[in-house]
């Protein structure tokens, strides 16, 4: 996969803070992803900032996911999305 270089942060010259404009770009990813339904109704788990989680959580809910902290390591978390049609997994 290409890493997409940020241009327009600060480290780059640009006028936006890095973290977060990459926090930011992340949580559009996200939520393009869920209401694009891309996993169907599967769960599935993604890494995701721990300072993003509440936001991500909402994203969720306005689609019909709910999240599930699996683990947290210094800033980083990772969470299952799971659909609410999905009854157990």
């Amino acid at each position: 996969m290409m890493k997409l270089p940020m241009i327009v942060t600060a480290s780059q010259g640009g006028p936006y803070d890095d973290e977060a404009f990459q926090a930011g770009y992340a949580m559009a990813m996200l939520h393009i992803t869920l209401a694009d339904s891309a996993h169907g109704d599967s769960p599935f788990t993604v890494p995701i900032y721990t300072a993003c989680v509440p936001q991500l959580d909402l994203i969720a809910m306005a689609y019909g996911w709910s999240t599930k902290i699996l683990h947290t390591q210094e800033e980083w978390s990772c969470v299952l999305l799971r659909h609410e049609s999905v009854v157990s997994l």
